[in-house]
């Protein structure tokens, strides 16, 4: 069974994969960009509503349907028009719906592994619980180069940081953040999305507050995390993410913790890709 079958099944997948054809074909012909992106909008914000209601009822039945929008939802929100302030994980409100959605079908897919690793799409799930185990080969602070920059970057948040509690935030976003700089610099040649999404899932939900705050900690480490986003520049749908969020952390940033951003910042083409924007 495929994507596309199932559905065929349930209408809200269908919903999902018509939005993202939608906006394929509003970079495609580009006369009619305007019909395209209503259209695609329409669908994911008809299919969004309907996965988002049946998250909490989630069974054997409907758990790889859920799982396969929230993946759908994820390439939406990175190919839709942009605005200069989007921040893609987190808006004025708190985390996008396509996060709520995302992180919500995360803390829940343990539970329904043995039906999604048997169902039409077990080879699909199967691949991705290997991704991520990849993600344990190196736990720690290792000599890479990528190791001792988030290792520094780790040093200097916690050392300027005025309230203890949010040390925890922080270092949960740092430790996973190192794990999956780990599979990117490992196994860049099969480096896949899930592979960047991955640190979404697994980030501490404290962190996020953080960011939509615009703490300078927590951007500087978003920052490092467009790295991730940058490898994915060949997809369409990613195209631009990483200098486009990387421009608005610059911005956002002091002198001092723009300092501690010049590693991710080389990283996706050096100040000269953001000074072209």
């Amino acid at each position: 069974m495929t994507v596309c079958e199932i559905g065929f099944s349930n209408e809200f997948v269908l919903r999902g994969i018509l939005a993202i054809a939608a906006l394929h074909l509003a970079g495609l012909r580009p006369r009619r960009k305007d019909f395209y992106i209503s259209r695609g909008i329409m669908h994911h914000e008809l299919g969004l509503r309907r996965a988002t209601s049946l998250l909490p009822y989630m069974d054997k039945e409907n758990c790889t349907p859920l799982c396969i929008f929230a993946a759908l939802a994820g390439i939406f929100a990175m190919a839709r028009p942009r605005t200069q302030e989007d921040f893609l994980l987190v808006n004025d409100k708190g985390l996008a719906n396509w996060m709520v959605l995302m992180r919500g079908m995360s803390s829940i897919i343990g539970s329904a592994e043995p039906t999604l690793f048997s169902g039409p799409l077990g080879l699909m799930f199967q691949n991705g619980h290997r991704r991520f185990q990849l993600r344990s080969l190196e736990p720690s602070m290792d000599s890479s180069v990528h190791g001792e920059e988030v290792k520094l970057l780790q040093q200097r948040i916690l050392s300027s940081c005025v309230d203890p509690r949010l040390i925890e935030a922080y270092i949960g976003a740092l430790t996973e953040l190192h794990m999956s700089l780990n599979v990117l610099y490992t196994y860049a040649e099969t480096y896949e999305a899930s592979d960047a999404f991955i640190w979404v899932f697994r980030t501490p939900e404290a962190y996020f507050v953080l960011l939509k705050n615009q703490d300078p900690g927590a951007l500087c480490i978003f920052a490092f995390f467009c790295v991730l986003l940058h490898q994915l520049g060949a997809h369409w749908w990613a195209k631009g993410w990483s200098t486009h969020l990387m421009d608005q952390i610059y911005r956002l940033l002091d002198d001092e913790h723009r300092c501690w951003v010049q590693w991710p910042i080389k990283q996706i083409g050096g100040m000269r890709i953001l000074e072209a924007l």
